[in-house]
């Protein structure tokens, strides 16, 4: 039965046998990322970093580990860590909550993604005035719409199709009346 297979996936989704965290770097015990190879080919140069990382929030908010990062040299976006750098770190726990094992996911990037947010709205509305912050007030609907009403929509199994057509009336809709206003012209 369809119904069966959906809510057996529907579960596997929602399943989480991990939780994610924000760490900051404390200190490095170990770190062979400086070190000049040249007898080892890129391919074969992995180093390590040993990081002592706080974990700034969640349940284990304030414990203390320490953590081997691996760095394959020739991959892309690898991350090498200083000191005071956030993490993303993954985290396993046993029954008893305490946690087993951890993986350094990546560079935590809030900050400057808030600074970008901020300086693109300030520019919003210092260049356009009033009607930059119509414009901006329509903007932030709109991601509103699909956030809070497209996306949960389409994860109860709606046509994305349907969806977007009435959603991008909905978002035309109110944009048009907040920049505009509401005249014979509008509706």
């Amino acid at each position: 039965d369809d119904a069966d297979l959906r809510a057996f996936y529907e579960a596997k989704m929602q399943e989480k046998d991990y939780v994610i965290a924000k760490a900051v770097v404390r200190e490095i015990q170990y770190d062979d990322t400086a070190e000049i190879r040249s007898n080892v080919p890129a391919e074969a140069d992995i180093r390590y970093q040993h990081l002592v990382l706080e974990i700034l929030t969640g349940e284990h908010r304030g414990e203390v580990l320490t953590v081997r990062h691996t760095i394959e040299m020739i991959m892309p976006g690898n991350y090498i860590f200083k000191v005071n750098d956030q993490v993303l770190i993954r985290l396993t726990e046993n029954a008893e909550h305490e946690i087993e094992t951890v993986k350094i996911e990546e560079r935590v990037r809030d900050t400057p993604i808030y600074v970008i947010t901020a300086l693109f709205a300030a520019l919003m509305i210092f260049i356009g005035r009033r009607q930059g912050l119509k414009a901006l007030l329509s903007l932030i609907v709109t991601v509103g719409l699909i956030f809070f009403a497209y996306i949960p929509l389409i994860l109860k199994g709606f046509s994305p199709i349907f969806l977007s057509i009435i959603i991008s009336a909905a978002a035309i809709t109110v944009t048009l009346a907040i920049i505009s206003g509401w005249h014979k012209k509008t509706a």
